[in-house]
């Protein structure tokens, strides 16, 4: 299967754990000031942060994979939605957006902006023909 993917940032990658390590420093440092009980709750929440910032790493990734039976598209926006071969009308392939139309209301518009320029011209290539000929 093909795949082309997009870099992903510093703090898109570690945002979960950059403010879940700030709320749970926030939590113990009232702890040992002894300041009110509700206070005290910063720290579960910079607990609960950190694990789903552990727990969604893999989510946070934006691909295009493609073989000659289907094409997988993940974005942050949409999530991963998976278009069988037989079931895609059309495939157009502009300046910066990839659109995939299916069916009657379906498809999706993806944001090429942030991919390698070799990686855009191998979608191109292989996808861009004008017949779909996915290989």
């Amino acid at each position: 299967m093909t795949r082309i993917t997009k870099p992903t940032t510093f703090f898109k990658r570690y945002h979960y754990y950059i403010m879940g390590t700030f709320w749970l420093c926030a939590g113990i440092l009232c702890f040992i000031l002894q300041e009110g009980p509700v206070y005290y709750m910063y720290s579960p929440l910079g607990l609960g942060m950190i694990i789903y910032g552990y727990l969604s790493k893999d989510k946070i990734q934006e691909f295009i994979a493609w073989d000659s039976s289907k094409i997988i598209v993940r974005d942050i926006a949409e999530g991963e939605k998976i278009y069988p071969a037989e079931s895609i009308d059309n495939i157009i392939i502009s300046n910066n957006h990839l659109t995939i139309k299916s069916g009657a209301a379906g498809g999706v518009i993806l944001d090429l902006s942030g991919y390698e320029a070799a990686d855009i011209q191998k979608l191109e290539d292989q996808l861009g023909s004008g017949s779909l000929s996915l290989s």
